[in-house]
């Protein structure tokens, strides 16, 4: 299938979607690239700007990106908040994220993450394959987790507002960095290891409790880590896509293609080399030119995701949750405007305004406590358990006062139950309105 004969409704639903690639490798010094992501109408990238870079040369990538903001604005622009990305979708260009697939560049000096933050770096891997300074790869032949500075970074991270990936780490370092984590992180480009038993992608278990933090996972469409490998389809993209939707719940599914567009045979040489190095982990042969999924072989071909849902039954409320809003509700909690103010008195404002958030919720929990306790509702499973995690989430509210921040699992739990308990209480659960999310 092509993009030009594609469902004419789904063809609406993916023009009305703000559409996120979750990482995207490809040769971005080539203008056709460019082009190709504008016309593809994808709204947002996360642009690798360094694997196997030290400080100096991630330094330079980000120099290069400015000089292409420059040359190419009539396709993108940068990608430092999502209200730059909801500009990119009025203007119909590509907002591009700086993101890294390694933490190397940062080095012991933890200072950097700052700096870095200043120059519009928001998606950071900890780890790209291998052991670093502050975990493990999936390719390592242990996996000792985190580290005591890889800690230390994760709560920097956290603190400047930079989302954590996790795509490449090994599995004890993704489940550590999921539970130390203040918030939630991402899994770029991957799925289940389930669906095919490839070390990159990943454990049942360890998408679940991504899930279970407010995580979301870009499901991956890099041939090599399909069965059928270069002739697999955009259909097994969905299939693998749809399995994670019945694992973990589709508002914690997204897209992360991996797209290695105009890259050459030395590239993947260099990516899959230990450290950038040395040659020690064999790659399928490539096609030559690179070729992607059939029928998803570009960005120009985006597109037939919203096709292929279409005709597998999905509502347009998920379909655009999955083209990119489930990414852009991530990225409204790590990248949220406390963090991201310049202004003392704008930063006081929003803590003020999530303080009132809060205590409505505290309301809310309290109604559930009172239905409880009433004999209107004989089975109190849901109610207990939506009063447990309101809980759990106020106890990390009263850690840190200065890094008050609105769940989005809370208003998720509590949206997704306001029709059971209206239907068994006789009680209704006010309109919950989060203004600043």
């Amino acid at each position: 299938m092509t993009a030009s004969n594609v469902d004419p409704h789904a063809r609406a639903v993916f023009d009305e979607a703000i559409v996120i690639d979750g990482l995207d490798v490809s040769d971005f010094s080539r203008p056709e690239v460019l082009e190709d992501l504008s016309a593809g109408g994808v709204t947002a990238i996360n642009a690798t700007a360094a694997v196997w870079e030290d400080f100096e040369q991630a330094l330079e990538n980000l120099s290069a990106w400015y000089e292409r903001f420059e040359l190419y604005a009539e396709w993108i622009r940068p990608g430092r908040s999502t209200d730059d990305i909801r500009a990119a979708k009025r203007e119909q260009r590509t907002a591009v994220i700086f993101g890294w697939q390694n933490a190397a560049p940062f080095g012991t000096d933890l200072r950097r993450v700052q700096q870095f933050h200043e120059l519009g770096l928001r998606a950071v891997q900890l780890t790209y394959n291998e052991r670093n300074l502050y975990g493990n790869g999936c390719w390592e032949i242990t996996d000792d987790g985190l580290s005591r500075i890889g800690r230390d970074l994760v709560h920097e991270m956290n603190d400047v507002g930079i989302l954590i990936d996790l795509s490449h780490c090994g599995d004890r370092t993704t489940l550590e960095t999921i539970e130390y984590s203040k918030r939630p992180v991402a899994i770029t480009h991957a799925y289940s290891r389930t669906t095919f038993g490839h070390s990159r992608n990943k454990d049942d278990t360890v998408i679940r409790r991504l899930a279970d933090r407010g995580g979301v996972i870009g499901t991956n469409a890099f041939p090599n880590h399909y069965p059928a490998g270069f002739e697999a389809t955009v259909d097994d993209f969905v299939t693998a896509m749809e399995y994670l939707i019945d694992l973990i719940g589709v508002e914690h599914v997204a897209i992360g293609t991996d797209f290695c567009m105009g890259r050459d045979q030395a590239f993947f040489d260099w990516i899959t080399a230990s450290h950038g190095r040395k040659v020690f982990r064999d790659m399928a042969p490539a096609p030559n030119p690179y070729r992607h999924l059939r029928g998803f072989e570009s960005p120009r071909q985006f597109v037939n995701i919203a096709d292929r849902l279409v005709q597998r039954g999905h509502t347009d409320n998920d379909i655009r949750a999955l083209l990119g809003g489930n990414w852009m509700r991530l990225f409204d909690e790590v990248w949220d405007k406390v963090y991201s103010a310049t202004q003392q008195n704008q930063k006081e404002k929003y803590e003020m305004d999530l303080k009132k958030e809060i205590k409505k919720l505290q309301r809310h929990r309290d109604q559930i406590k009172s239905w409880i306790t009433g004999g209107d509702v004989k089975d109190k499973t849901t109610l207990t358990d939506a009063r447990r995690l309101i809980e759990r989430k106020m106890e990390q509210f009263r850690g840190d006062t200065n890094q008050v921040r609105i769940s989005w699992d809370i208003r998720r739990l509590i949206e997704k139950k306001h029709h059971f308990f209206t239907s068994v209480s006789p009680f209704v659960l006010p309109n919950l309105t989060f203004g600043l999310i």
